[in-house]
């Protein structure tokens, strides 16, 4: 049986007390080292600030290796395993644009940490049929 690979991911990563700025470098490096487009933002403030990304990644990958890399990384920020179930369940496959351009525009405190996004019909290839 063929394992599928995508190019094409969003995370979310949402630590109980708040995600510090600290941990939004590691995590926005680590995006940028995989991927050839992203766009990272925080959403809300406080306890609630947490952090959702859309990945392209410059490599296709089972979303099962890449799950075991993210949780390493969530490892190296010092996540407990109730906050690692939370990464482990915000790792999704994007089959459109609709979870980037949700946070292009959303309100709760959104702020773009960073971005690197080339017109949207460029895009396309990297989505699963």
């Amino acid at each position: 049986m063929e394992t599928l690979k995508f190019a094409t991911f969003a995370i979310t990563v949402r630590p109980r007390n708040g995600i510090s700025d600290a941990q939004v470098r590691l995590v926005t490096d680590w995006i940028k080292k995989r991927s050839t487009y992203y766009h990272v933002v925080t959403e809300k403030t406080g306890l609630s600030r947490h952090l959702h990304a859309g990945m392209y990644l410059k490599t296709a990958v089972t979303r099962s290796n890449l799950l075991t890399v993210l949780i390493r990384l969530g490892k190296s920020l010092e996540l407990q395993d109730d906050e690692l179930s939370v990464l482990r369940s915000g790792l999704r496959i994007m089959y459109n644009g609709d979870f980037v351009s949700e946070y292009l525009d959303k309100g709760d405190d959104t702020e773009v940490i960073a971005t690197n996004l080339p017109e949207v019909s460029h895009l396309e290839k990297y989505y699963p049929p």
